[in-house]
């Protein structure tokens, strides 16, 4: 009898404040008004009275409203509103609204854009408890890329057993290990386990998901559940995991936090938080919105080449892979839209400033393409000659696509692709040929080509020769013995003669700007050796100088 009196008080109190109160928070914007009806329903209190003993079920702030990608939805995209503490849908009909299941797609990477449709991406690597790690001052507390191995994401898969009465004492770090504690930070006892997938829950997350309060009926508060009447399927989904306890950085201090991932949200519970927020769900929108939409196309392009640069293939192609699944569908529209247009292609090689920033607006085109590219090239290190050919055919894709290089000119992923598993050798050769055919802007492009691909390479054996001291190679005639030494050098040779070739094919096509550029490459490689036809190697630096002196 005095509890309900008590919680009559307290309903009476917060009434009195929704009378009095001069509403100092402004409800966030809706997309559409079932949105708005099921945001009022849980948090219009909590938006409008100060101090009203809950926190927010989405959160005061929506920061996007959007169309995304869903198959069986007419046109193939639904409307979606992401708030701090998750993301609302229309159903197919649009008739009802349903929530995401976004931590089901954070720690498994598996975007999903239709019933069955799936799109690979990396897990999230965003802390799941505790302060945003934006200062790296929570870097040790677990991501959801820890619980990837842990999950039940199907019936079956990582079930547990019905442990109801006993206490949760497991825990896990950042790295997912799992281990048991003798004597865990809280004594809190399993209340239920779910038996569709599986899993065992607290009963501080039981009672957490059943709590009653005042809701928004449409026209008045009334006292009922602020979770629904069915908070499994309208607010936190299935559980995914066991619980486990943590430590994470909370409010600047290192705490320990039991956290449980369910499908639809993360729930967290902080021993030595004050009532009533022991028991708070994670800014899971917030985390997913960063995952799906943060990593640029161009971010992603520029650390996948880095990776490569570095001879980290297996990175540098899982990188690309993401560019590609990410921004693949947005790059086709937009080069489908130049093509439409009758937009002409865009220039290689050196361009005015007017050119080159138009170049880089196409974004996603270009980094798409280079993206496809730079698999090719990572599969080809890594002999996977399979995954190579069908990276090199998406890079053929994207004909607009213009790579930036670091020395100040254009190259096409496109073209580069269609010479993609040829040896330097075959590109010079290639090049020579056409060369003396007088198809010059053939030339250019198989000698680019070379450069493309072999130049790291071949810079990484000229700095081998130079830091072990060895001489310079001779020219012109030489014995067999020397012949064969200067042949082994192989790709060093290649960049050092495909880059004097373009500057042959660009003075040849009155392009002064592109052979200035070409021949300068050519110097950077004093050890590259030309085998003439005639019987003599001459190097390739030292033409490159004495056309430069001719045309600079």
């Amino acid at each position: 009898m005095r509890l309900k009196n008590i919680g009559f008080l307290i309903t009476l109190s917060l009434l009195l404040q929704l009378a009095t109160h001069n509403l100092a928070n402004a409800a966030p914007d809706f997309g559409n008004s079932k949105f708005k009806q099921f945001w009022e329903y849980s948090d219009k209190l909590v938006d409008e009275v100060p101090d009203a003993g809950r926190g927010y079920t989405w959160g005061p702030n929506n920061f996007s409203i959007r169309q995304e990608i869903y198959l069986e939805i007419a046109g193939g995209k639904r409307q979606v509103q992401y708030f701090d503490k998750s993301r609302m849908e229309l159903s197919a009909d649009g008739t009802y609204v349903t929530n995401g299941l976004l931590t089901k797609e954070l720690v498994t990477g598996l975007r999903q854009d239709g019933n069955t449709l799936f799109v690979q991406l990396s897990p999230s690597q965003t802390q799941v408890a505790g302060d945003d790690n934006g200062d790296g001052s929570n870097g040790s507390a677990p991501v959801y890329a820890s619980f990837k191995e842990i999950v039940t994401t199907r019936p079956g898969q990582n079930t547990a057993l019905n442990l109801i009465g006993q206490v949760a004492n497991l825990s896990i770090n950042k790295a997912g290990q799992v281990t048991t504690l003798s004597n865990p930070p809280a004594q809190l006892s399993i209340g239920q386990y779910d038996t569709i997938l599986g899993h065992n829950i607290p009963q501080v997350f039981l009672d957490y998901q059943n709590i009653q309060g005042l809701t928004w009926n449409g026209s008045n508060f009334v006292k009922d559940k602020v979770y629904t009447d069915n908070p499994v399927a309208n607010v936190f989904g299935y559980p995914i995991s066991e619980a486990y306890w943590t430590k994470a950085i909370v409010a600047g201090q290192e705490k320990d936090v039991l956290v449980q991932m369910f499908e639809r949200r993360v729930l967290t519970y902080t021993p030595s938080n004050p009532d009533p927020f022991k028991v708070e769900m994670g800014n899971i929108g917030q985390h997913y919105f960063k995952w799906r939409y943060s990593l640029s196309s161009e971010n992603l392009t520029s650390t996948a080449w880095n990776a490569f640069k570095i001879n980290n293939y297996r990175d540098a192609y899982q990188i690309a892979l993401e560019c590609v699944n990410r921004f693949e569908e947005e790059a086709l529209r937009l080069q489908d839209g130049y093509v439409k247009s009758g937009k002409s292609l865009p220039p290689t090689g050196v361009v005015d400033e007017a050119t080159k920033k138009s170049i880089f607006e196409q974004g996603p085109v270009n980094d798409v393409g280079t993206a496809y590219f730079i698999m090719g090239q990572s599969a080809e290190k890594l002999n996977d000659s399979e995954k190579a050919a069908a990276a090199y055919k998406g890079a053929q894709k994207f004909t607009y696509a213009r790579t930036y290089d670091t020395r100040g000119w254009f190259w096409s992923p496109a073209i580069a692709a269609t010479y993609g598993t040829s040896t330097s050798e075959q590109l010079t050769v290639a090049a020579w040929k056409a060369l003396a055919d007088k198809n010059y802007y053939e030339a250019y492009q198989k000698a680019q080509v070379c450069v493309i691909k072999f130049e790291s390479e071949a810079i990484r054996i000229q700095e081998g020769y130079s830091n072990s001291g060895k001489p310079l190679p001779p020219v012109g005639a030489v014995d067999e013995t020397t012949k064969k030494a200067i042949f082994a050098q192989g790709v060093l040779n290649d960049v050092g003669a495909s880059y004097f070739i373009m500057g042959q094919a660009s003075e040849s096509l009155g392009d002064k700007t592109k052979a200035i550029e070409a021949y300068k490459g050519a110097q950077k490689f004093p050890y590259a050796r030309v085998w003439d036809t005639q019987g003599w190697f001459w190097s390739p630096s030292q033409a490159a100088t004495e056309r430069l002196s001719k045309i600079a």
